[in-house]
């Protein structure tokens, strides 16, 4: 299957098709465009879990998008590559849990799209989305599955896209995934584009100040305010 873009394909909708099955339709199309020539993940209707070497997961996002991942023994699947990029996702397939047994997960908190571009990086060892909110939604969840590669990878797409309006909300990013990758790049920015330089007094402006601080200090002496004798 030849990789196409999305917006040069005319997209046909059949008369009585619904919106959800309007937006099946796209979102099929859109993970057709970014797994293109190992096209293994779909959107399915009923699962069909038939052999014990050929199987298949079942991921379902906060959108109710679903999605069958294949497993087959002695191959490497979409499957396969989920299991030996996520220690999470591996826990919840090689231990007695209960995603193992039902073969099924849902993300209660991951949009269809973030999966989408989670796919593209397992098939290729890249992403495609380039809008910083989608990078952050991408660099959430490869910290919440444990996905380190990744997680650097979205940090170094967002570089380019650091600006003053926004570098704090980058570092409380860092901060709340602990992570010191983004922060260290964040401290890099700061130093290159804020500056925070005290400037140096003369010494003309050094005695100024000294006098001012003397003269406070006998004033608070004075009032009451300090039992201490400056000059004692």
């Amino acid at each position: 299957m030849k990789s196409r873009s999305l917006r040069q394909k005319e997209k046909i909708i059949p008369l009585g098709m619904n919106e959800n099955e309007i937006q099946k339709n796209y979102v099929q199309e859109a993970i057709e465009y970014l797994l293109s020539n190992e096209m293994e993940s779909k959107i399915i209707k009923k699962p069909n879990n038939e052999d014990k070497n050929n199987w298949t997961f079942f991921i379902q996002t906060m959108d109710n998008v679903v999605f069958a991942l294949p497993f087959e023994n002695g191959k490497e699947t979409l499957g396969s590559k989920l299991v030996s990029n996520s220690p999470v996702f591996e826990s919840m397939l090689r231990n007695p849990m209960l995603e193992k047994f039902q073969k099924r997960v849902s993300l209660v908190d991951i949009e269809s799209w973030t999966f989408i571009n989670f796919l593209h990086f397992l098939q290729t060892g890249n992403i495609k989305t380039k809008s910083l909110s989608g990078l952050c939604s991408l660099y959430e969840m490869a910290d919440k599955y444990a996905v380190e590669e990744l997680m650097k990878i979205c940090v170094d797409r967002m570089r380019p896209s650091f600006s003053l309006e926004n570098i704090s909300d980058i570092e409380k990013l860092g901060t709340l995934h602990s992570d010191s990758y983004p922060l260290e790049m964040v401290k890099s920015f700061k130093a290159q584009n804020i500056d925070i330089s005290i400037p140096a007094l003369d010494d003309n402006e050094v005695i100024s100040h000294e006098k001012k601080y003397i003269n406070l200090l006998e004033e608070k002496v004075n009032e009451g305010y300090c039992d201490f004798d400056f000059y004692q």
